[in-house]
């Protein structure tokens, strides 16, 4: 029983997931299109807290929502999560990108390196014990970027 409730609350949080990623961008669809300008800097990235901050309190199905984007440290390719600057905008240090690494596992980097490298468009789902993640892939005009949602629950609850 716990494993075919543990299947079906996958199945539809995976569906309330994308439905929610893609009412979120045709309903701001221009904001997100500025977020495909990437540029690593204070303007761009207090852009997407801005935006996310709203984003995230206009829909229950995901609490946590960010940008991943490939950029390089040192000539070592890194993926970069945004969605809250760190640091102090009245300070004159300007951010780093080590604050913004997003950790992954092998095949989450194989994933994103086909997204960003290719044109690989599909959709990734995941579910673990009660975790919830989803890579939504959003290209236009050649640029490229990730949303990144996720959503933590308690294992084997029947939520939403």
């Amino acid at each position: 029983m716990l494993f075919y409730g543990n299947y079906w609350t996958s199945q539809k949080k995976e569906k309330l997931l994308v439905t929610s990623a893609q009412s979120i961008i045709e309903n701001n669809a221009l904001k997100m299109d500025q977020l495909l300008n990437y540029s690593f800097n204070e303007n761009w990235i207090s852009e997407v807290e801005d935006l996310l901050g709203v984003l995230s309190k206009t829909d229950e199905n995901f609490p946590y929502i960010s940008i991943v984007q490939k950029d390089s440290i040192r000539k070592l390719a890194v993926f970069l999560e945004f969605q809250n600057y760190y640091g102090s905008r009245t300070d004159s240090i300007p951010p780093e990108k080590k604050d913004y690494i997003f950790k992954t596992t092998q095949p989450e980097r194989e994933y994103l390196d086909a997204i960003f490298d290719s044109n690989n468009t599909n959709i990734r789902f995941s579910a673990d014990e009660g975790r919830y993640e989803l890579y939504y892939p959003y290209q236009k005009n050649g640029k490229k970027m990730v949303i990144y949602f996720s959503d933590q629950q308690n294992y084997g609850s029947f939520g939403k």
